[in-house]
């Protein structure tokens, strides 16, 4: 992933153009930044840098991780490793444009398989044999025509103890699933990430106006 990774919507449906949106750098950043919690700490300016850069995220095939176990069809699949310090830390982040919404079970159900399918291939593929170092997995959804009441919102389910004493003893987390509802971006509402992430993508929207949205924006996409 580098700031070269241009993207020029003409029409945010298609399955290309969605790809080239979701693999672009400030998109990732944003994105990464709001959903994955690990990476909360960071400035969007610093995250951008740091994905641009190539070193700590890279695009992978996802063939790579469909196991005997559990066939998948994965459109993106990132590993992420930022630096430094506490943030020392890995994921797999999946992220699935879903134009028309069906089940909300069942696309959660689907998610989840996503999820366990990338923690068991870790192991296929030649992971470390420690468990320790078994990377959590994301797997996010973005959905052009979400149900009611998940227009401009974001759910998200999370594999973790039920106790203080079983957090304590197991903080967990490598199960997440996130889904978002994209909402029409032409007019101005909050949270703005979640609008910036409906301007990008919402279906429907043309190039300029896509453009002008965005630039009127303070968490702009300079390079779509």
């Amino acid at each position: 992933m580098t700031e070269s990774d241009e993207a020029t919507p003409r029409d945010a449906s298609g399955d290309r153009v969605s790809r080239d949106i979701i693999r672009n750098t400030s998109f990732l950043s944003v994105l990464i930044k709001e959903f994955v919690e690990d990476f909360s700490g960071f400035q969007l300016e610093e995250l951008r840098e740091i994905l641009g850069g190539g070193t700590y995220v890279k695009a992978i095939d996802p063939e790579l991780y469909n196991s005997r176990f559990a066939r998948s069809a994965m459109d993106n699949l990132f590993d992420i490793k930022l630096p430094g310090g506490a943030y020392d830390t890995a994921v797999l982040v999946n992220v699935e444009m879903e134009k028309r919404m069906r089940n909300m079970a069942e696309l959660v159900n689907r998610g989840v398989h996503y999820c366990c399918s990338l923690i068991a291939d870790q192991r296929e593929i030649g992971a470390d044999s420690y468990y320790g170092n078994i990377k959590k997995a994301y797997s996010i959804w973005i959905l052009g025509n979400p149900p009611p009441g998940l227009e401009g919102r974001s759910e998200s389910y999370s594999l973790m103890g039920k106790t203080p004493e079983a957090v304590r003893l197991w903080n967990g987390g490598l199960i997440n699933v996130v889904v978002i509802g994209l909402r029409d971006p032409r007019t101005e509402w909050e949270p703005e990430a979640l609008r910036y992430i409906s301007a990008a993508l919402y279906p429907g929207l043309g190039a300029d106006e896509r453009k002008k949205i965005l630039e009127g924006m303070e968490m702009q996409l300079s390079e779509i």
